[in-house]
């Protein structure tokens, strides 16, 4: 692997380095690697652009993450507040 700079994520902080063998095929420009050498997975950036909605039964905020997935591979609403999954308290007021 060639290594070309040593840094650190500046959202994250983590380490990462870079090398001309991982190139973005859509820009060209070489993509941020972990310590193991995969594609750095950055959760902040994930924060960043993460769309917010309100749950169509109680209202409160929720969001959905590729890591939360039922096993019908269907997302998990996550609660914003909690990070965790929606526990939803309107959904049986019918």
């Amino acid at each position: 692997m060639n290594k070309l700079k040593v840094a650190s994520c500046r959202l994250c902080g983590k380490a990462i380095h870079f090398s001309d063998d991982q190139v973005s095929e859509l820009t060209g420009k070489r993509i941020p690697l972990d310590e193991t050498g995969e594609p750095h997975n950055c959760t902040k950036k994930k924060d960043q652009h993460r769309g917010y909605y309100n749950c169509r039964n109680c209202g409160e905020e929720i969001y959905f993450d590729d890591e939360y997935k039922s096993k019908n591979d269907k997302y998990i609403p996550i609660s914003r507040e909690t990070g965790e999954p929606h526990e939803c308290e309107g959904k049986n007021m019918e």
